[in-house]
């Protein structure tokens, strides 16, 4: 059992630990069809599901789009017993470091002082969302360059999440002690 568990687990990162999970094994996914055949009709690949320790009751399914440089992440859960969709986020990086995330969750926090670009949408469908994207991309490029290649695995997905998760983790924590040290 203990190797089987091992064999799940990806990545143990800064902001926790990532296992790859088979969401089709614990739920009805008829919901995500949408959402899938839409990302794949842009030109983007599944890469896999991914449970983040951090990350409590959701499930990340991962995506990526070689050729615009993209991941998309589709934040889904169990709400009153069915399996819903609670955010979906496309993130790029620039060869600067910056990073731009385009996405549906208020929960993202927007630092461009720090190099972080968060453009929070409302929801007008998938194609809507990664128009939008692509348009904070090239609002972006002028500033921060070209983008990055993403990695086409799970495990680069779960490290390009980790680490953005601690950088915006540590800028917060750097503002909220610069702010207590002025006040």
């Amino acid at each position: 059992m203990k190797n089987e568990l091992d064999k799940e687990m990806i990545l143990d990162g800064a902001a926790g630990l990532y296992r790859q999970v088979d969401l089709e094994a614990w739920e009805d996914t008829s919901r995500l069809i949408s959402f899938d055949s839409d990302l794949k009709s842009l030109g983007f690949s599944f890469l896999g599901d991914l449970l983040c320790s951090a990350l409590a009751h959701s499930i990340l399914r991962g995506y990526v789009h070689p050729k615009e440089h993209t991941h998309g992440l589709l934040l889904v859960g169990v709400k009153d017993g069915t399996l819903n969709v609670f955010g979906l986020f496309f993130d790029s990086q620039f060869i600067n470091g910056a990073t731009a995330t385009t996405t549906t969750s208020r929960a993202v926090r927007d630092l461009p002082a720090h190099g972080i670009h968060r453009k929070v949408c409302s929801w007008k469908g998938v194609y809507d969302l990664y128009g939008e994207h692509r348009a904070h991309l090239d609002e972006l490029r002028t500033l921060n360059g070209d983008t990055l290649p993403m990695g086409d695995t799970l495990l680069s997905l779960a490290e390009s999440l980790d680490a953005s998760t601690v950088r915006m983790n540590s800028r917060h924590v750097s503002e909220n002690i610069v702010g207590s040290k002025t006040k």
